[in-house]
């Protein structure tokens, strides 16, 4: 049993570091400038979510 929740439990720490992380470079790019900390922001948030959930592409043929 603790096994199986050690299992479930992995993915939520770490997406909270990811998270955390995101939320450092934030605030570390907003105390040079409040507009570059919210690009840095969200850049970092779309590539976290393509890392999560990357596009689907077809398959290349095999003569290609």
């Amino acid at each position: 049993m603790a096994e199986r929740r050690t299992l479930l439990m992995r993915p939520l720490i770490s997406a909270g570091f990811e998270l955390a992380g995101v939320a450092a470079l934030v605030a570390g790019f907003w105390v040079l400038a409040p507009w570059l900390g919210l690009v840095i922001g969200g850049l970092a948030l779309v590539l976290i979510g393509l890392a999560i959930d990357p596009p689907s592409r077809n398959p290349k043929a095999a003569d290609q």
